[in-house]
């Protein structure tokens, strides 16, 4: 070289006398650095994918139980609503009875269901 002092090694792969020079520790400590950086950053995003996937599972399971509680009580309000309905149709039944016996002076046949 031109009067330069490097250290390094010569590359005689494949026929080629190319001067290969050695890495600096200030280099190597670089990539030591960056290769690190990049496993945390993996490892972080991957328990932060996990966390995600967990936090989903929980949110799914909630849903379901709020889904099942609601459909019950949906259940228990048609069936209230039904008896209430079949009390008030009697009601006006009863009274449409008594207003055609007041009427007419008989009573018509019940249908009871």
């Amino acid at each position: 070289m031109d009067g330069l002092e490097v250290c390094g090694r010569e590359n005689s792969y494949a026929g080629c006398t190319d001067f290969v020079p050695e890495m600096t520790e200030a280099q190597i400590i670089a990539i030591a650095i960056t290769v690190l950086a990049i496993v945390a950053g993996v490892l972080v995003n991957n328990s932060r994918i996990g966390d995600m996937n967990s936090r989903i599972g929980d949110i799914h399971a909630r849903l379901d139980d709020v889904k099942e509680t609601l459909r019950a009580e949906t259940k228990a309000e048609i069936s209230a609503l039904r008896v209430e309905m079949h009390d008030r149709f009697n009601a006006i039944e009863n009274k449409l009875d008594a207003i055609l016996a007041y009427a007419g002076g008989c009573r018509p046949a019940r249908h009871e269901t």
